[in-house]
């Protein structure tokens, strides 16, 4: 989606053409914002320009983790409600987790130590109590 704001400066036209994802559901504003996997595990600081020219800084402290889906709010950031101006709605981030395609093998060990264990046991228990429960019938 693009959307161009138009700006008299001094008498000159600017004519700013923003491409985002961001769509309005009824006094709030919905947007997209990507993270990669290093930000989304440790933390994150973004930038988000308002039509207003207002910087919002958008964070995530170290420990903080993000999942894909996960959602944000900002108070008071979306559009002016209906016959309340000074009223407004929010705007509503929705993060999308940008993971990688592969990983070299020589790290893969590196991650295995600093994540929590994996699983396993309880698929490969079942499958056994599968195994035993036809093996008696």
């Amino acid at each position: 989606m693009s959307l161009s704001v138009a700006r008299w400066r001094g008498g000159v036209l600017d004519l700013t053409i923003l491409l985002a994802s961001i769509r309005r559901s009824g006094d709030n504003l919905v947007m997209r914002m990507e993270l990669e996997l290093v930000e989304a595990l440790c933390g994150f600081q973004k930038v988000i320009r308002t039509l207003d020219d207002r910087d919002l800084i958008i964070t995530a402290i170290p420990g903080e983790v993000m999942k894909h889906g996960d959602v944000k709010c900002v108070l008071n950031e979306g559009m002016p409600q209906y016959r309340n101006p000074f009223e407004k709605g929010r705007l509503i981030i929705q993060f999308q987790v940008n993971f990688p395609q592969s990983l070299p093998m020589e790290i893969i060990p590196q991650l295995e130590s600093l994540l929590p264990p994996r699983y396993m046991k309880h698929v490969i228990d079942f499958f056994f109590m599968l195994l035993n429960f036809f093996v008696l019938f």
